[in-house]
């Protein structure tokens, strides 16, 4: 019995020592939270007590609950933007990529392996941003325009876009701007803020474009300038303001040409000019007589120059010669009644006719004219002129320099094609020249050129034969007569040789060498008539004169002139620099 007491005490003890750790754990709690946020962030803390030891983790989840700038309470529970779970093991956390103006639920729990050891929320809300919505146009014709004036309208966003608010609405922001040339500056004419739906600007230009920009506004100023809705108008047109630059210049008797240049800044759409003319009275005034209707297609009439300028020309015509006429100009715009003043007055005469006098016969008849032509285009014509002078003047000069740059280059082409000339001669020169590496040793130093345009000198009288040369009977090689008369040649031949010393004749300049003569038939012996000239080279020197008697065979060494060949001296070369090589010829 007393054992079983014994086991029911212990059994009691154990389970009130096991009971008091669960209800132990459960008493931890996550307390202290605090947090603040931004428009897109916000950090959280708490404390964990004395359980900070006993948690491995605290999860935080954050939920998105609602846009406060939306009346139906939406929310957001997207991954990401509208849901975000983290677990972390410290006892702060700062959480990004909320939305703006929105409010959210932070619910943190103190794990321990998997148990839930305590747990603790909080709501936070985000600080409001500009927004990212921009309000609706109204429907094409809302807006009211005027001549200087301009009612602009516009809806408020789309309720669907309430998330895009990012704060609590307060009106809107508007900034007008021009758009045409003469509006530019300054870049924004009026901007402020607005609480309805509407804006209205006055002191405007007519017939000009402007354009408003108009900004949600949040509390606090907030403005998105990269979201904006644009609106255009433009002003109704108005009375046009009168031409200028009205200037009239005299074409002949009957013709005077106009040109002005429409007010700027435009008013309307010109429909038409209208020009009168008149003349003057006795007492300075004008009588008006003519108007002319003229359209604006009119400026093609214009110079260049002047189309460029935009202005509007026209020819008057019929006019009387010799006549002083007076000339305004007005402008009429597109569905205007009044049409503008009249501009400034032009004045210019038509020429006088040509006057043509007869005059008696015998004198010379001249015809005269006149005209005053008061030219109040001088400036353009004369700046016309100057360009045309540049631009004639460039031509010239190009077509100049182009010439220039032309004889340049031929004049260093001849220059080299000398110089590479007289190379070529100097290296011609050192090769055949005298005393050159080609003429040593020899005595060919006797141009061709010369030696071909020199007579050689006459022959000897007692060394001419008389006798004629026999062709037939040499060329036909089996006549018997031709070899008894080749043995008395060979004899005579002999005969001549021998009387004569050949020491100095044909006597070779170059060196010698052992040659072995062929041996010549008796066929190849003939007696040819030749002639010997010149000197010999022994001590025994022969002095010969010519024989009016024998009549020479070799016409073509006739000298030329008067030259005495008895002369030796006679036969030396004319050219100073060489000497005339002469040689003796003989009978073989």
């Amino acid at each position: 019995m007393r054992k079983r007491k014994m086991s029911v005490i212990v059994f009691l003890f154990l389970l009130g020592v096991f009971w008091e750790r669960p209800t132990s754990a459960s008493n931890c709690q996550i307390s202290k939270i605090a947090g603040n946020s931004s428009a897109n962030a916000a950090s959280l803390s708490w404390s964990l007590g004395d359980c900070v030891s006993k948690v491995d983790y605290v999860s935080v989840e954050v939920n998105h609950t609602s846009w406060l700038a939306c009346f139906n309470s939406s929310y957001d529970r997207s991954e990401g933007s509208g849901h975000q779970v983290y677990n972390v093991s410290y006892t702060r956390i700062d959480i990004s990529r909320l939305y703006p103006y929105s409010t959210y639920l932070a619910v943190l729990k103190a794990i321990k392996g998997d148990s839930v050891l305590g747990e603790g929320q909080v709501e936070f809300t985000t600080e409001s941003d500009v927004p990212d919505s921009k309000p609706k146009p109204k429907l094409k014709g809302e807006s009211d325009t005027y001549r200087h004036t301009i009612r602009f309208f516009w809806d408020d966003p789309s309720s669907e876009d309430c998330m895009y608010q990012n704060g609590r609405k307060d009106g809107y922001w508007v900034e007008l701007r021009g758009l045409d040339p003469w509006v530019t500056e300054p870049l924004i004419i009026k901007n402020q803020s607005v609480t309805a739906n509407e804006f209205y600007v006055g002191d405007l230009m007519p017939y000009t474009s402007y354009k408003l920009r108009v900004y949600s506004k949040n509390v606090g100023d907030l403005i998105n300038q990269n979201v904006y809705l644009e609106l255009q108008e433009r002003t109704k047109p108005g009375i046009p303001s009168r031409p200028v630059n009205l200037t009239s210049t005299t074409i002949s008797e009957s013709s005077i040409y106009l040109s002005w240049k429409p007010a700027y800044p435009a008013t309307g759409l010109i429909q038409e000019y209208r020009v009168r003319q008149g003349v003057y009275l006795p007492g300075g005034d004008v009588a008006w007589s003519t108007e002319i209707s003229v359209d604006t297609g009119h400026h093609t009439a214009c110079t260049s120059f002047n189309r460029i300028e935009g202005y509007v020309c026209y020819v008057v015509n019929d006019l009387r010669p010799a006549t002083i006429y007076v000339f305004q100009v007005q402008t009429v715009n597109k569905d205007i009644e009044s049409p503008s003043d009249w501009s400034e007055r032009t004045t210019s005469e038509t020429a006088s006719p040509t006057i043509v006098t007869v005059l008696p016969s015998g004198v010379e008849e001249k015809t005269t004219s006149t005209s005053i032509i008061h030219h109040e285009e001088t400036g353009n014509n004369t700046a016309l002129v100057i360009v045309l002078c540049l631009v004639v003047a460039a031509v010239i000069l190009g077509i100049v320099s182009a010439f220039l740059v032309y004889k340049f280059k031929l004049d260093k082409l001849k220059e080299r094609l000398r110089l590479e000339q007289s190379i070529s001669l100097s290296r011609l020169e050192s090769s055949y020249g005298p005393g050159s590496i080609s003429t040593q040793g020899t005595n060919y130093t006797v141009s061709p050129l010369s030696i071909q345009s020199r007579r050689l000198p006459e022959p000897p009288p007692h060394h001419v034969s008389s006798q004629p040369f026999d062709y037939q009977g040499y060329l036909d090689m089996s006549t018997p007569s031709r070899r008894s008369s080749k043995s008395a040649r060979s004899a005579n031949n002999q005969i001549q040789v021998d009387s004569e010393d050949m020491d100095g004749y044909l006597k070779p300049t170059f060196p010698q060498t052992d040659m072995i003569s062929p041996e010549i038939g008796e066929d190849r012996f003939s007696t040819i008539p030749t002639q010997s000239y010149g000197t010999t080279t022994n001590s025994s020197q022969q002095h010969w004169e010519p024989n009016p008697d024998v009549t020479n065979v070799r016409p073509d060494l006739l000298p030329p002139g008067n030259v005495d060949r008895s002369s030796p001296a006679s036969l030396n070369s004319s050219n100073s620099h060489h000497q005339l090589i002469i040689s003796k010829s003989v009978d073989i």
